[in-house]
Parts: C-alpha cells; sequence; structure tokens
C-alpha cells in the first residue's frame, strides 16, 4: 500500500507507476502529476521548493521519468484521491485532471479509483472533514473501493 500528501502524493504515483507489481492500493492527499504542470500555476514558496527539490522535467540521460503522468498506464492498484476544494498550494485541478487521464485510460471510477473533493484546503485530514477522511482511508486500506450498488465486477464472470 502506498499514501502520500502533497509531495509524498506525487512521489507515491511515481512509485505506483515505475513499480506496479509492489502495490495493491494507493491513496494520495493533494496530488499532482508533474513538477511543470504544478510549477505553472504554484505560488513562489512552491515554485523555490519545487526548484529545491529538483522535482523539475526528467533530466537527459535520466532511467526513469519524473513525471508521474508518464507512468499512469502502469498503475494497477486501486486508488483513492483526495483534495481540498479550496488548496492554495496544489489546486484542486491536479486531481481533476488526473482523474480525466485515468478515465482515458480505461479506469473506471469508484471501481478502480475515487476522487474525493472535499471542502478545505491544502491540509484536508486536519480539517472539519478530516476524521471522516481518515476513516475513509482506513477503510480503504482494509477492503479497497466498495463497488456501488449493481456495478459490474473487474473479474469476468464464469462461463457454465
Amino acid at each position: 500500500m502506498l499514501y502520500g500528501e502533497s509531495y509524498g502524493a506525487y512521489l507515491a504515483l511515481l512509485a505506483a507507476g515505475h513499480a506496479p507489481a509492489y502495490w495493491s492500493r494507493c491513496a494520495l492527499i493533494s496530488p499532482f502529476l508533474s513538477a511543470r504542470s504544478l510549477h505553472d500555476v504554484a505560488t513562489p514558496a512552491v515554485r523555490s521548493f519545487l526548484e529545491r527539490q529538483g522535482a523539475g522535467p526528467a533530466r537527459r540521460g535520466a532511467r526513469t521519468s519524473r513525471a508521474a503522468e508518464e507512468c499512469l498506464h502502469e498503475i494497477t492498484a486501486q486508488m483513492v484521491i483526495c483534495h481540498g476544494l479550496q488548496d492554495e498550494v496544489v489546486p484542486v485541478n491536479q486531481s481533476q485532471e488526473l482523474r480525466s487521464r485515468l478515465l482515458a485510460l480505461g479506469w473506471r471510477e469508484d471501481l478502480d479509483f475515487a476522487l474525493r473533493e472535499v471542502r478545505g484546503g491544502h491540509n484536508v485530514l486536519s480539517g472539519s472533514n478530516g476524521h471522516q477522511l481518515q476513516e475513509d482511508l482506513v477503510s480503504f486500506f482494509v477492503a479497497g473501493l466498495e463497488p456501488p450498488t449493481g456495478a459490474v465486477s473487474k473479474e469476468p464472470e464464469e462461463e457454465n
């Protein structure tokens, strides 16, 4: 299982994409897809942090991409994404873009992944909904995403 918040969520996406066999579930709080995608909309403080971390585009000769958006097709883990609607550090459009890309890859919302946009800023787990979100994340790590009533299972039914 993988868990990450903000920059940690970005790193969790990279880990899930570069070593998919190791992970069955991934919880992301306020993720971003790449340093470049965040850098373009970030505050000066966030841009400075990204630059200090060397989290820019892949360097010439790098063994693996440093843009999570480039390895999404490799991810096999179920994923829960939580993001505060008023997040000024990592804008919620980063999670919305992740959702769009997952859907384009054939992921099924609420079966393969779930996006939870909640009231609050960057630290949604300590906000007014934080306790419930924490319980939801524990449930996800224990049991995975529960298919909605009437949903089709990922596994094909055996024919008689």
